[in-house]
């Protein structure tokens, strides 16, 4: 298992992609998760690559694939399809993404359009030979002005999915923190899908317990906030150490979304988290 980043391009940012990937190399972030949704970026990731040294081991494009927009969802999987390509081409295993949510049909009506959707894409990927590690993030609202939703979001529907399309292509990103909130618990998630793993996303999640006492959880989920790993729920010690006992071999991506660390998403793309999130893994991945 190495130590990386999730690093996006955003297109918020002239020279975007040099300033990002310089920082990673002079940082020592050699192993990399690049996500974005500008197809543009990606596809100049292969000289970027070679110039900076790096090892991109995922590329990560979650969009809304069950949306109720034709136009839109031919745009979205035709989208997908490049990024696997460019993945096979820059030498990247993975393809991080979403399954999408389609909110006006419940949940046997979205499975079975995950089925009709996703069979031909994971028939691509196979043949590819890149993996596709669903997200676990529920993706509520709306990221960026894009509307996404996830059915992938808990053990219940991982188990239905999996046995939808039952392909060594498809499996799992496992992101704890968004087991949290949900009160799942992420330690037994290892040890019951570890088949399915194919990527991990280092980021916690802090409960407010006042606030939830308060309020309940059904507000605007304003009772639990996304942490750096070390300041929210999970012990990090115990998952790490079962992710090794269950033989994963992957990237344990930092992805820093933190109200006091800063934000990967944001301007200075959240670089002190990242060099803390390191700080704290080091004892553990030495």
């Amino acid at each position: 298992m190495k130590l990386g980043c999730l690093m996006k391009f955003l297109g918020d940012m002239k020279d975007e992609i040099n300033i990002k990937l310089s920082w990673a190399k002079e940082n020592g972030f050699n192993d990399l998760e690049i996500g974005g949704r500008n197809i543009e970026y990606f596809a100049m990731l292969k000289d970027a690559k070679k110039k900076y040294e790096l090892n991109i081991v995922a590329l990560n494009f979650c969009f809304n694939f069950l949306i109720n927009n034709q136009k839109e969802q031919i745009e979205y999987i035709n989208d997908l399809k490049k990024i696997i390509t460019i993945a096979r081409e820059i030498g990247a295993k993975v393809v991080v993404t979403a399954t999408g949510r389609n909110p006006e049909m419940n949940l046997d009506s979205n499975l079975n359009l995950y089925k009709e959707i996703f069979t031909p894409i994971v028939e691509f990927a196979e043949k590819e030979e890149i993996k596709l590690a669903f997200e676990n993030s529920a993706f509520l609202g709306r990221y960026r002005g894009f509307p996404i939703g996830n059915i992938a979001t808990s053990p219940f529907m991982w188990e239905k999915i999996f046995k939808i399309l039952p392909s060594k292509n498809v499996g799992l990103t496992l992101d704890p923190s968004h087991l949290i909130w949900q009160f799942i618990n992420p330690y037994r998630a290892i040890k019951d899908f570890s088949k399915y793993i194919i990527h991990v996303h280092a980021k916690d999640t802090e409960i407010l317990s006042e606030k939830l006492s308060f309020s309940g959880s059904l507000d605007d989920g304003s009772w639990h906030r996304n942490r750096l790993p070390g300041f929210g729920e999970i012990n990090w010690s115990k998952f790490i150490s079962l992710l090794i006992e269950y033989n994963y071999d992957g990237l344990l991506s930092i992805e820093t979304i933190d109200p006091i660390w800063g934000n990967v998403a944001e301007d200075d793309f959240g670089k002190k988290g990242i060099l803390l999130a390191r700080s704290f893994f080091k004892s553990m991945m030495s």
